[in-house]
């Protein structure tokens, strides 16, 4: 993520969601955890102003670390062996005959 990525408030709002279930609120203050809370001044922020989405630049470092953190959690890489053709046999054309090796 680069200081341009524009964030969308519902994303923001999605992140600060996912550090809520993940760290609830706690005392009698309903005190949100250390994510969520980096995230809320510039949901907030959006809110008061009518903006729709912010650049990535925006975030401070702990807001930058939490919707980063966030967005490895809700769109991770595939796992290792999916992109291992050595290990996996759906994409081994050595292991499964079915699969036709393509030229690079």
């Amino acid at each position: 993520m680069d200081d341009s990525t524009p964030i969308s408030i519902t994303q923001l709002e999605q992140a600060i969601n996912y550090w809520r279930s993940r760290s609830p609120s706690t005392g009698e203050e309903a005190r949100l955890g250390r994510e969520a809370a980096a995230l809320a001044t510039p949901y907030a922020l959006l809110i008061y102003t009518g903006a729709r989405e912010l650049r990535a630049a925006s975030l401070d470092e702990a807001g930058r670390q939490a919707y980063a953190a966030w967005l490895d959690a809700v769109q991770p890489g595939p796992p290792a062996a999916a992109t291992n053709p050595t290990t996996n046999p759906a994409t081994n054309s050595a292991i499964n005959p079915a699969i036709k090796p393509t030229k690079a």
